[in-house]
């Protein structure tokens, strides 16, 4: 399963790749454990470096190296200084986090519901907790988002 969502034919890769996030499969691997550690920890980026940290980061990136990934991302599909200056975005400019957001909704509806023709369910990319908080107070429908993904500026 891991595979499928995360090997090296698979779209979530691609969409780091052609962003030139990652020059090889094997630094897209090491970043994921680096963040399912940090996230399965429940803690930010200086917390799991910390010299007093008790994490066992056999195999985690470096500090500086899982930070320069995450500016990285940051920075992905950014209009350039030339079009920050103009009012609009350029025409078909698809940005990093909606491509993403795209491929794992594609994955979980390809792999995860068997005979899925359609509907609402859906991973997704934000931090809006008062959306959030008031989207759980709904009832449990096929029409409410059932997975919600804290956004990557936070980790």
């Amino acid at each position: 399963m891991f595979n499928l969502i995360f090997g090296p034919t698979s779209e979530v890769y691609r969409c780091f790749k052609e962003e030139g996030i990652f020059d090889a499969h094997d630094e897209f691997l090491h970043f994921i454990a680096t963040f399912f550690l940090s996230s399965s920890y429940q803690v930010s980026t200086k917390h799991l470096f910390d010299k007093f940290s008790r994490i066992n980061l056999v195999g985690a990136l470096s500090k500086a190296k899982y930070i320069e990934y995450w500016k990285k991302i940051g920075a992905a599909s950014l209009p350039t200084i030339q079009e920050q200056n103009r009012s609009m975005t350029p025409a078909g400019m698809v940005p990093f986090w909606l491509k993403l957001e795209g491929s794992i909704n594609k994955y979980g509806r390809e792999y995860f519901i068997q005979g899925f023709l359609g509907g609402t369910l859906q991973f997704t990319l934000d931090d809006d907790k008062d959306f959030w908080g008031k989207l759980f107070s709904l009832p449990l429908t096929m029409t409410r988002p059932m997975l919600g993904v804290t956004s990557v500026r936070h980790r």
